[in-house]
């Protein structure tokens, strides 16, 4: 049984447009849409669905033959969980009390302010969280 709501997903640079949409153009049950989020390095990102996995495939070697990177969702979380992304993981998190007030329970964005500094009483406070623990971010990377 087949089932008709599932939908195989890749996705590659939105520069890249034009020969997405001249491969996709002719395959039935193929969309591709510009998606809102961007990718790890801050550009646009395409999302390239189809119905059937097989289509999918044949979708992404018509396109690395045309020199486009094409990526599928679970290389993106392989590469998440390998650490390769940890320095543009960055949260930003408001302070809301003054960092002497949390005591019992200090959320990580409050350890990262602390690491930080001492003086910083209450504002924002932008912070990674890498395999090691909490970290606060650093202007150099």
């Amino acid at each position: 049984m087949r089932r008709s709501d599932v939908v195989s997903v890749s996705f590659a640079p939105a520069k890249y447009q034009s020969d997405v949409e001249a491969v996709t153009s002719t395959m039935p049950d193929v969309s591709v849409k510009q998606l809102n989020p961007l990718d790890f390095s801050g550009r646009p990102i395409l999302g390239i669905y189809s119905k059937h996995f097989r289509q999918q495939a044949i979708i992404e070697k018509a396109l690395k033959a045309r020199g486009v990177p094409v990526y599928e969702a679970r290389e993106y979380v392989k590469l998440t969980k390998d650490g390769s992304f940890d320095r543009r993981l960055v949260y930003k998190k408001r302070i809301r009390r003054k960092l002497t007030d949390y005591v019992k329970n200090v959320p990580p964005q409050v350890r990262a302010a602390k690491l930080a500094d001492e003086i910083n009483q209450k504002g924002w406070s932008a912070y990674e969280v890498p395999k090691w623990g909490v970290d606060q971010l650093r202007d150099d990377d």
